[in-house]
């Protein structure tokens, strides 16, 4: 399930997860401490096969970009 798997996630460093959508859109924001960890969770097989199910039987469009997060508005934290 997509809970296990962010449960998984925050054992590769995760440290929040949140998630939009609006008009058949979803929007799913995740933070992690370094590149490696994020390397590491896109090594996972768990992960891995999620995101083949995903790309092939849930979403017509799936891509991933990654930011560096400079400034962190101190009620969000």
């Amino acid at each position: 399930t997509a809970k296990a798997l962010r449960q998984r996630a925050y054992m590769f460093g995760c440290s929040r997860f949140e998630s939009y959508s609006e008009s058949g859109w979803e929007l799913t924001l995740s933070y992690w401490p370094d590149r490696e960890s994020i390397k590491r969770w896109g090594q996972d097989p768990d992960h891995q096969q999620a995101q083949l199910k995903g790309a092939t039987q849930w979403y017509a469009e799936h891509f991933v970009d990654i930011a560096k997060v400079e400034t962190i508005n101190p009620a969000h934290k």
